[in-house]
């Protein structure tokens, strides 16, 4: 990871369209993407931005938990 890999709050807020506030709540909450700390600022290592989008991808509208989703990776 370099210096110019890493994104600024505003910068990912904007990037994944969503606000501040919200990346705020996901961030206390352990939601969102992975972070770094330096000091009292917060980092967000772009290749963490695109593995948190990655895994959020999702195939239908229908809502089913993590262990039903596993339970048919299994299957296949």
């Amino acid at each position: 990871m370099t210096i110019s890999d890493l994104l600024t709050v505003r910068e990912v807020a904007a990037l994944i369209r969503v606000s501040k506030p919200t990346l705020d709540r996901w961030r206390i909450e352990g939601r969102g993407p992975r972070y770094v700390r330096v000091g009292n600022r917060v980092f967000y290592p772009r290749a963490e931005v695109e593995r948190f989008l990655a895994a959020s991808l999702v195939e239908t509208t229908s809502f089913r938990s993590r262990s039903d989703a596993q339970r048919q990776e299994d299957v296949r």
